[in-house]
């Protein structure tokens, strides 16, 4: 029986860098290549991927997508990313 607790991904950095090194895994890449292919600085992605940089830009993301041979649109697509919240009642502000 399996008692992990699942991994919280509760930012969209953490989100970012859990993707990348899925992709990364999948296509038997490693964080070298990927900067190489991607012309992002290593340090740069391994900041990404440490927590360092919280909110990485789209431009890099681009570039990483490019790297693993995916548009925005296909690493966005992840169900990670998808997030279901309750929509906040407007009503209950205008109340107070």
């Amino acid at each position: 029986m399996d008692t992990q607790a699942p991994l919280k991904l509760d930012s969209p950095g953490l989100k970012v860098a859990y993707r990348l090194l899925r992709l990364c895994q999948e296509q038997d890449l490693s964080l070298n290549e990927l900067a190489r292919r991607a012309d992002v600085p290593l340090t740069t992605l391994k900041n990404i991927l440490n927590g360092a940089s919280q909110n990485p830009g789209v431009a890099t993301i681009a570039k990483l997508c490019g790297g693993l041979g995916l548009s925005l649109g296909e690493f966005f697509a992840d169900p990670i990313f998808i997030e279901v919240t309750q929509p906040k009642d407007e009503t209950e502000e205008i109340k107070k």
